[in-house]
């Protein structure tokens, strides 16, 4: 058909490819012609029209659609078909309209196709429809946005909007990227104070296989978290390190060397971000620990 070959050229029997189509069960392919505005009553050299050859009951029921159609959907034309005035077939609301209330065109089957091979017929209420659903899927995919971008595509899916497939793809694609994203960003706010520092190490785990998680599923996540989970990571060991570290003292059974871990962990904590109340503590003990030295040395 795209190489303008048409689909009612006779074989030497007098069928077309739609008596083809028909006797062969081949629905999809009967939609495709029927898009392209064809004559479903027409009959070969026996006098067999479509409906005659047809084996299946979904084809029969779309080709007795066809013929019971007698005037195009659109309530503001409803002109009369005949031999002139074709049926165009919308797949999108599977009403029949007149070549005027219609738009025949061609797109991608997949999302891997470099050629557009793939016949569509719209009403124009449909491609008006379809159009602004692209429009307000581009928009909101624009935001960056999880929850603008899910509430469009949901609709869209769910509703069976033939959007462009490419386009539908993109959005997916994105939509996962946002998704794993807000999943992550809000992992690392839930442990911005964490009151058990025994489970710390947990949540440094759970938050690299969120991060190799969104990974395996190709989610090419963004720079800058990427980077907030690396800040993350290294402030949650060091805080666990410090904490740890300050558990496990005893002030009287201190040592300069014991003192200079300490200083070590209360540097990291600071390079890293540990809050200042961890800081502090450790400040606190460090000097606790040091009078105490020299309280010794003293004596």
């Amino acid at each position: 058909m795209k190489q303008n070959m048409s689909p009612l050229d006779i074989d030497m029997h007098g069928n077309t490819a739609v008596h083809q189509a028909a006797a062969s069960g081949s629905k999809k392919v009967l939609e495709c012609f029927l898009s392209r505005g064809v004559d479903v009553e027409i009959k070969n050299a026996r006098g067999h029209s479509p409906l005659d050859l047809a084996t299946q009951s979904e084809v029969k029921d779309l080709i007795l659609k066809a013929t019971s159609t007698k005037n195009c959907a659109n309530k503001a034309c409803k002109s009369k078909f005949d031999f002139k005035n074709i049926r165009y077939y919308c797949e999108s609301c599977k009403q029949f309209f007149c070549i005027k209330c219609s738009k025949s065109l061609w797109v991608f089957e997949n999302v891997t196709d470099k050629e557009e091979e793939r016949s569509v017929c719209r009403c124009n209420g449909c491609a008006d429809v379809i159009a602004g659903n692209e429009r307000d899927l581009k928009n909101a995919m624009a935001t960056m946005e999880f929850f603008t971008v899910d509430k469009i595509l949901k609709y869209i899916l769910n509703n069976h909007v033939d959007i462009a497939v490419k386009l539908k793809h993109q959005a997916q694609v994105l939509h996962l990227k946002l998704d794993k994203e807000l999943d992550i960003r809000n992992f690392i706010k839930s442990v911005e104070h964490v009151d058990d520092y025994k489970t710390i190490l947990k949540s440094v785990k759970t938050l690299n296989d969120k991060v190799e998680a969104a990974r395996d599923l190709e989610v090419d996540l963004d720079s800058g978290l990427i980077g907030d989970v690396n800040r993350c990571t290294s402030r949650l060991i060091s805080e666990r390190n410090l904490r740890f570290e300050m558990e496990s003292l005893k002030v009287y059974q201190s040592d300069h060397e014991t003192v200079q871990k300490l200083k070590d962990l209360i540097e990291k904590a600071q390079d890293t971000n540990v809050a200042n109340q961890y800081r502090e503590q450790a400040e606190k003990i460090s000097q606790q620990m040091s009078g105490n030295i020299k309280a010794r040395e003293i004596l």
